[in-house]
C-alpha cells in the first residue's frame, strides 16, 4: 500500500514541478481502511487521517477511489479544500460524455 502512495506522490510532485507549480506533496495511508467494514467506519478513518494533515496542508486530495466515501468526513475534519480523485474523474467523464454528439 505504501509503495502505491509513494509512487502517486512522486508522480504528482513531478507533474506539478513540470508545470512550474511550487508545491510540497505528501501522502498518507489510511490505516484500517481495508478492514473498516462499512462506509461509516471508513469515513471516520479518512476524517481522522485528514485531521493529521490539516495544519500543514493547503489542499487534501483523496487519491484512492475506495476511500471516496470518506470525502464528506474529511471535509468536515479540516478547514482546507478536500478533493476526491473519484469525484473529479466522474465529473470530467460526465462533461466529456455530455459534449459528445449522440450516436
Amino acid at each position: 500500500m505504501r509503495d502505491g502512495v509513494d509512487d502517486t506522490v512522486a508522480r504528482l510532485a513531478a507533474h506539478l514541478a513540470s508545470a512550474s507549480v511550487d508545491a510540497r506533496v505528501a501522502g498518507a495511508v489510511v490505516e484500517g481502511a481495508r478492514t473498516a467494514g462499512d462506509d461509516i467506519a471508513l469515513a471516520q478513518l479518512v476524517g481522522e487521517t485528514a485531521r493529521r494533515f490539516r495544519q500543514r496542508s493547503d489542499l487534501i486530495l483523496i487519491g484512492q477511489f475506495s476511500l471516496a466515501p470518506g470525502l464528506a468526513a474529511a471535509r468536515e475534519a479540516v478547514d482546507v479544500p478536500v478533493l476526491s480523485a473519484a469525484h473529479l474523474a466522474a465529473t470530467a467523464l460526465r462533461g466529456r460524455l455530455a459534449a459528445e454528439p449522440a450516436r
